[in-house]
């Protein structure tokens, strides 16, 4: 073998380790993704947020919101603008349910801790405080 070889030999040896290495850390950031948030309804843990917990939370309304989830292994990337639950054509009055469900019973808690660890930031959607109505404990 002359030294031509040799080194088309270990440029194929790096560029298979690289592709290996890369195919193993997008595995690992779309598991890591997966098990990022959780979502609790009326204080019960319903889980993360995917499809089939959110199917657990639109069975309790009457009517099915649309609903983004971070299934099947997909990274939330970093300018991701859409709502978690939405309704088309909006309207305050006969949406109620799902007004309620969105301010007041639904908590959405998202963690980010980096693979090499540290941080373990986490940003929590929380419900609106109840307001009290006249004849409340509390209320005056």
């Amino acid at each position: 073998m002359n030294a031509e070889t040799v080194t088309a030999i270990c440029a194929v040896v790096v560029a298979v380790a690289s592709l290996i290495v890369t195919v193993y850390q997008t595995h690992a950031t779309r598991q890591h993704n997966r098990h990022s948030s959780t979502l609790t309804v009326d204080g019960t843990v319903i889980g993360a947020w995917n499809e089939r917990n959110a199917d657990r939370v639109r069975e309790r309304l009457a009517l099915r919101p649309h609903a983004v989830t971070s299934d099947h292994g997909r990274v939330i990337a970093t300018d991701f603008d859409q709502y978690p639950l939405s309704v088309a054509d909006f309207d305050r009055t006969e949406h109620a349910e799902a007004v309620d469900l969105i301010t007041r019973r639904l908590t959405l808690a998202i963690r980010y801790e980096p693979r090499y660890g540290g941080e373990n930031f986490t940003t929590v959607l929380r419900p609106l405080p109840r307001k009290r109505t006249t004849g409340e404990p509390g209320s005056q």
